[in-house]
Protein backbone atom coordinates (compact mmCIF):
# COMPACT_ATOMS: atom_id res chain seq x y z
CA UNK A 1 0.00 0.00 0.00
CA UNK A 2 1.34 3.42 -0.88
CA UNK A 3 2.38 5.65 2.01
CA UNK A 4 -0.07 8.33 0.91
CA UNK A 5 -3.07 6.01 1.22
CA UNK A 6 -5.92 6.94 3.56
CA UNK A 7 -5.44 3.86 5.77
CA UNK A 8 -1.71 4.30 6.30
CA UNK A 9 -2.20 7.98 7.08
CA UNK A 10 -4.82 7.10 9.69
CA UNK A 11 -2.41 4.62 11.24
CA UNK A 12 0.27 7.31 11.25
CA UNK A 13 -2.02 9.62 13.16
CA UNK A 14 -3.06 6.89 15.57
CA UNK A 15 0.54 6.25 16.49
CA UNK A 16 1.26 9.94 16.78
CA UNK A 17 -1.56 10.40 19.26
CA UNK A 18 -0.95 7.39 21.48
CA UNK A 19 1.51 9.07 23.84
CA UNK A 20 -1.12 11.72 24.61
CA UNK A 21 -4.20 9.49 24.70
CA UNK A 22 -2.97 6.51 26.66
CA UNK A 23 -1.67 8.19 29.77
CA UNK A 24 -5.09 8.01 31.44
CA UNK A 25 -6.08 4.45 30.49
CA UNK A 26 -5.44 3.14 33.99
CA UNK A 27 -6.65 6.27 35.76
CA UNK A 28 -7.93 4.51 38.85
CA UNK A 29 -5.84 6.91 40.96
CA UNK A 30 -2.60 8.82 40.72
CA UNK A 31 -0.49 5.94 42.01
CA UNK A 32 -2.27 3.04 40.28
CA UNK A 33 -0.17 1.01 37.86
CA UNK A 34 -1.29 -0.77 34.71
CA UNK A 35 -1.79 -4.52 35.36
CA UNK A 36 0.80 -5.41 32.73
CA UNK A 37 3.39 -2.78 33.49
CA UNK A 38 6.96 -3.93 34.13
CA UNK A 39 7.63 -1.86 37.21
CA UNK A 40 7.98 1.69 35.95
CA UNK A 41 9.52 0.71 32.62
CA UNK A 42 8.06 1.59 29.24
CA UNK A 43 6.95 -1.28 27.02
CA UNK A 44 5.02 -2.09 23.86
CA UNK A 45 2.57 -4.28 25.81
CA UNK A 46 2.07 -1.94 28.75
CA UNK A 47 -1.72 -1.80 28.21
CA UNK A 48 -2.22 -5.37 26.97
CA UNK A 49 -4.43 -6.31 29.93
CA UNK A 50 -5.89 -3.01 31.10
CA UNK A 51 -7.07 -1.91 27.64
CA UNK A 52 -6.26 -4.48 24.92
CA UNK A 53 -8.44 -2.79 22.26
CA UNK A 54 -7.22 0.76 22.66
CA UNK A 55 -5.48 0.91 19.24
CA UNK A 56 -8.64 -0.18 17.44
CA UNK A 57 -10.75 2.26 19.45
CA UNK A 58 -8.48 5.25 18.89
CA UNK A 59 -7.88 4.31 15.25
CA UNK A 60 -11.59 4.20 14.46
CA UNK A 61 -12.13 7.58 16.08
CA UNK A 62 -9.29 9.20 14.15
CA UNK A 63 -10.54 7.69 10.89
CA UNK A 64 -13.95 9.20 11.60
CA UNK A 65 -12.56 12.63 12.49
CA UNK A 66 -10.38 12.65 9.38
CA UNK A 67 -13.36 11.80 7.16
CA UNK A 68 -15.32 14.69 8.66
CA UNK A 69 -12.49 17.23 8.46
CA UNK A 70 -9.21 16.24 6.72
CA UNK A 71 -7.54 19.41 8.01
CA UNK A 72 -7.46 17.85 11.47
CA UNK A 73 -4.79 15.37 10.37
CA UNK A 74 -1.89 17.81 9.94
CA UNK A 75 -3.09 19.58 13.07
CA UNK A 76 -2.60 16.38 15.05
CA UNK A 77 0.95 16.05 13.75
CA UNK A 78 1.59 19.63 14.82
CA UNK A 79 0.08 18.88 18.23
CA UNK A 80 2.40 15.92 18.67
CA UNK A 81 5.45 18.06 17.89
CA UNK A 82 4.33 20.84 20.22
CA UNK A 83 3.83 18.44 23.11
CA UNK A 84 7.04 16.43 22.65
CA UNK A 85 9.32 19.41 21.94
CA UNK A 86 8.37 21.04 25.26
CA UNK A 87 9.39 18.89 28.27
CA UNK A 88 8.92 15.68 26.26
CA UNK A 89 5.74 13.77 25.37
CA UNK A 90 4.09 14.35 28.73
CA UNK A 91 0.65 15.61 27.59
CA UNK A 92 1.46 18.98 29.16
CA UNK A 93 -0.19 20.66 26.20
CA UNK A 94 -3.53 19.32 27.48
CA UNK A 95 -3.28 21.11 30.82
CA UNK A 96 -5.88 23.85 31.08
CA UNK A 97 -4.28 26.37 33.42
CA UNK A 98 -3.51 30.09 33.18
CA UNK A 99 -0.22 30.53 31.36
CA UNK A 100 -0.29 26.96 30.04
CA UNK A 101 0.83 25.78 26.60
CA UNK A 102 -2.71 25.46 25.24
CA UNK A 103 -3.16 29.18 25.92
CA UNK A 104 -0.12 30.02 23.79
CA UNK A 105 -0.77 31.76 20.45
CA UNK A 106 1.35 29.14 18.65
CA UNK A 107 -1.47 26.69 19.37
CA UNK A 108 -1.51 23.70 17.17
CA UNK A 109 -1.91 21.45 15.80
CA UNK A 110 4.62 6.81 15.82
CA UNK A 111 5.98 4.23 15.29
CA UNK A 112 6.81 1.03 17.28
CA UNK A 113 5.92 3.11 20.31
CA UNK A 114 6.44 2.05 23.91
CA UNK A 115 3.82 2.89 26.51
CA UNK A 116 3.74 3.67 30.20
CA UNK A 117 5.10 7.21 30.20
CA UNK A 118 3.73 9.55 32.81
CA UNK A 119 1.91 12.85 32.47
CA UNK A 120 3.78 16.04 33.26
CA UNK A 121 2.78 18.43 36.00
CA UNK A 122 4.05 21.63 34.37
CA UNK A 123 2.76 23.59 31.35
CA UNK A 124 4.23 27.01 30.54
CA UNK A 125 3.10 29.08 27.56
CA UNK A 126 6.44 30.84 27.16
CA UNK A 127 8.16 27.51 26.53
CA UNK A 128 5.73 26.69 23.72
CA UNK A 129 6.20 30.15 22.23
CA UNK A 130 9.92 29.38 21.89
CA UNK A 131 9.15 26.66 19.33
CA UNK A 132 10.09 27.33 15.69
CA UNK A 133 7.59 29.48 13.79
CA UNK A 134 9.00 29.35 10.26
CA UNK A 135 11.29 32.39 10.17
CA UNK A 136 14.32 30.98 12.00
CA UNK A 137 17.80 30.49 10.56
CA UNK A 138 19.09 26.97 9.96
CA UNK A 139 21.67 27.47 12.71
CA UNK A 140 18.89 28.32 15.14
CA UNK A 141 16.91 25.23 14.10
CA UNK A 142 19.94 22.96 14.42
CA UNK A 143 20.63 24.31 17.91
CA UNK A 144 16.98 23.83 18.89
CA UNK A 145 16.88 20.22 17.69
CA UNK A 146 20.20 19.46 19.34
CA UNK A 147 18.77 20.75 22.62
CA UNK A 148 16.21 17.93 22.30
CA UNK A 149 18.88 15.35 21.56
CA UNK A 150 18.00 15.30 17.85
CA UNK A 151 20.35 15.81 14.90
CA UNK A 152 20.37 17.48 11.50
CA UNK A 153 18.79 14.45 9.82
CA UNK A 154 15.90 14.59 12.29
CA UNK A 155 15.49 18.30 11.56
CA UNK A 156 15.24 17.82 7.81
CA UNK A 157 13.05 14.72 8.01
CA UNK A 158 10.59 16.08 10.58
CA UNK A 159 10.29 19.26 8.54
CA UNK A 160 8.84 16.96 5.90
CA UNK A 161 5.64 16.88 7.98
CA UNK A 162 4.92 20.12 6.10
CA UNK A 163 3.86 17.93 3.21
CA UNK A 164 0.39 18.35 4.73
CA UNK A 165 -1.25 21.23 6.51
CA UNK A 166 -1.75 24.94 5.96
CA UNK A 167 -0.42 28.26 7.18
CA UNK A 168 -2.05 31.66 7.39
CA UNK A 169 -1.15 34.27 4.83
CA UNK A 170 -0.22 36.54 7.70
CA UNK A 171 2.70 34.22 8.56
CA UNK A 172 4.27 34.67 5.10
CA UNK A 173 3.16 38.23 4.36
CA UNK A 174 6.63 39.64 4.95
CA UNK A 175 8.06 37.31 2.28
CA UNK A 176 5.59 38.64 -0.27
CA UNK A 177 5.51 42.38 0.37
CA UNK A 178 8.02 43.50 2.98
CA UNK A 179 11.11 41.33 2.74
CA UNK A 180 14.05 42.62 4.85
CA UNK A 181 11.82 45.52 5.88
CA UNK A 182 11.65 47.06 2.41
CA UNK A 183 8.03 47.84 1.32
CA UNK A 184 6.86 45.96 -1.80
CA UNK A 185 10.04 43.86 -1.88
CA UNK A 186 9.54 40.08 -2.16
CA UNK A 187 11.81 37.24 -1.04
CA UNK A 188 14.03 36.55 -4.09
CA UNK A 189 14.31 32.87 -3.16
CA UNK A 190 10.65 32.28 -4.09
CA UNK A 191 9.96 30.82 -7.54
CA UNK A 192 8.41 33.74 -9.56
CA UNK A 193 5.39 31.73 -10.66
CA UNK A 194 4.84 30.52 -7.12
CA UNK A 195 5.20 34.07 -5.87
CA UNK A 196 2.46 35.26 -8.21
CA UNK A 197 0.24 32.43 -7.01
CA UNK A 198 0.82 33.33 -3.37
CA UNK A 199 0.05 37.00 -3.97
CA UNK A 200 -3.25 36.07 -5.60
CA UNK A 201 -4.03 33.60 -2.83
CA UNK A 202 -3.12 35.95 -0.01
CA UNK A 203 -5.25 39.00 -0.66
CA UNK A 204 -6.40 38.68 2.95
CA UNK A 205 -4.07 38.07 5.89
CA UNK A 206 -6.58 35.65 7.42
CA UNK A 207 -6.63 33.41 4.33
CA UNK A 208 -4.94 30.01 4.40
CA UNK A 209 -2.44 28.54 1.97
CA UNK A 210 -1.21 24.94 1.70
CA UNK A 211 2.29 24.19 2.98
CA UNK A 212 2.68 21.77 0.06
CA UNK A 213 1.55 23.42 -3.16
CA UNK A 214 1.55 20.24 -5.26
CA UNK A 215 0.08 17.37 -3.16
CA UNK A 216 -1.36 19.11 -0.08
CA UNK A 217 -3.54 16.20 1.08
CA UNK A 218 -0.98 13.40 0.64
CA UNK A 219 1.74 12.41 3.06
CA UNK A 220 4.61 12.07 0.59
CA UNK A 221 8.02 13.54 -0.26
CA UNK A 222 6.68 16.25 -2.58
CA UNK A 223 7.66 18.78 0.10
CA UNK A 224 11.33 18.23 -0.79
CA UNK A 225 10.72 18.42 -4.53
CA UNK A 226 8.98 21.72 -3.91
CA UNK A 227 12.05 23.02 -2.10
CA UNK A 228 14.17 22.07 -5.11
CA UNK A 229 11.81 24.18 -7.20
CA UNK A 230 12.00 27.11 -4.76
CA UNK A 231 8.43 26.55 -3.62
CA UNK A 232 8.91 26.35 0.14
CA UNK A 233 6.10 28.28 1.81
CA UNK A 234 7.95 29.16 5.01
CA UNK A 235 11.33 30.82 4.79
CA UNK A 236 12.89 28.25 7.15
CA UNK A 237 11.66 25.49 4.83
CA UNK A 238 13.31 27.02 1.78
CA UNK A 239 16.52 27.65 3.72
CA UNK A 240 16.82 23.90 4.26
CA UNK A 241 17.52 23.60 0.53
CA UNK A 242 20.05 26.43 0.25
CA UNK A 243 22.06 25.73 3.40
CA UNK A 244 25.13 23.54 2.79
CA UNK A 245 24.47 21.54 5.97
CA UNK A 246 20.93 20.50 5.09
CA UNK A 247 20.72 20.91 1.30
CA UNK A 248 22.20 17.48 0.43
CA UNK A 249 19.62 15.79 2.65
CA UNK A 250 16.79 17.69 0.96
CA UNK A 251 18.13 16.64 -2.43
CA UNK A 252 18.36 12.98 -1.39
CA UNK A 253 14.88 12.84 0.15
CA UNK A 254 13.33 14.54 -2.88
CA UNK A 255 14.16 11.52 -5.05
CA UNK A 256 13.73 8.70 -2.52
CA UNK A 257 10.17 8.60 -1.19
CA UNK A 258 10.54 5.33 0.72
CA UNK A 259 13.69 6.56 2.43
CA UNK A 260 11.68 9.56 3.64
CA UNK A 261 8.86 7.36 4.96
CA UNK A 262 11.30 5.04 6.74
CA UNK A 263 13.37 7.83 8.25
CA UNK A 264 10.28 9.83 9.24
CA UNK A 265 9.26 6.87 11.41
CA UNK A 266 12.70 6.75 13.03
CA UNK A 267 12.80 10.50 13.61
CA UNK A 268 9.30 10.54 15.10
CA UNK A 269 10.39 7.82 17.51
CA UNK A 270 13.46 9.87 18.37
CA UNK A 271 11.21 12.84 19.10
CA UNK A 272 8.84 10.71 21.20
CA UNK A 273 11.78 9.42 23.25
CA UNK A 274 12.96 12.86 24.38
CA UNK A 275 12.67 13.71 28.07
CA UNK A 276 10.43 10.72 28.90
CA UNK A 277 8.80 10.78 32.33
CA UNK A 278 8.64 7.47 34.19
CA UNK A 279 7.50 6.44 37.64
CA UNK A 280 7.49 9.24 40.19
CA UNK A 281 8.83 11.75 37.64
CA UNK A 282 5.23 12.36 36.56
CA UNK A 283 1.71 11.20 37.30
CA UNK A 284 -1.32 9.51 35.75
CA UNK A 285 -3.91 12.27 35.56
CA UNK A 286 -7.46 11.47 36.58
CA UNK A 287 -8.56 14.48 34.49
CA UNK A 288 -6.47 15.02 31.36
CA UNK A 289 -6.80 18.81 31.63
CA UNK A 290 -5.62 19.22 35.22
CA UNK A 291 -2.84 17.95 37.48
CA UNK A 292 -3.96 15.64 40.26
CA UNK A 293 -4.82 17.04 43.67
CA UNK A 294 -2.95 15.35 46.48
Amino acid sequence: MKPSSSLSFHLLLLLLLLPQLLVAVDAGGPQKKAPYDDGDQLGKHYYARSCPSFEAIVGSKIAHWHSVDPTLSPGLIRLHFHDCAVRGCDASILLDNPGGERRSPVGGPYWGNVYGRRDGRVSIAQEAEALPEGRESITHLIDFFESLGLDILDLVVLSGAHTVGRATCQSIEYRLYNYTGVPSESDPSINPRYLNYLKRKCRRRSAYVDLDATTPTKFDNAYYRNLNNRMGLLSSDQLLRSDSRTGPLVEALSSQPMVFVHQFARSMKNLADTMVLEGDEGEIRTNCNFVNEY
